[in-house]
């Protein structure tokens, strides 16, 4: 009986957690705990807090954002490319080097007997 009546009141009048819990002999904990299982059970936010949602997060700053994890993600490309690219220098240098040296650089893999 509470339950739906705090779901109307939060979706239908606007009210919040605590504004309810002076309406309905409830406390603030429970109204707020209902309130997410009603988003759980309905797969989205009630619509008061997906009203307060896109208040918070403008579509600006979540543009901005998307364009700031964007360069982030292509520095870290370029980072692990000439890390590879190192990795395959040194690579070629040593076996130029035990070719032309004849000595082992390289350990044997295997622990000792």
């Amino acid at each position: 009986m509470y339950y739906e009546k705090v779901c109307s009141l939060h979706n239908e009048e606007g009210y919040g957690p605590v504004a309810i819990s002076h309406i309905l002999p409830l406390g603030v904990r429970t109204i707020s705990r209902w309130l997410r299982i009603f988003a759980e059970e309905n797969g989205k936010l009630p619509p008061k807090m997906e009203r307060d949602l896109e208040k918070m997060c403008a579509p600006e700053d979540l543009r901005s954002e998307n364009l700031r994890l964007r360069r982030e993600l292509r520095c870290a490309q370029r980072a692990l490319a000439d890390a590879e690219l190192r990795a395959a220098a040194y690579n070629e240098l040593i076996d130029v080097a035990e070719e032309n040296f004849h000595i082992q650089i390289r350990k044997k893999a295997g622990a000792k007997q």
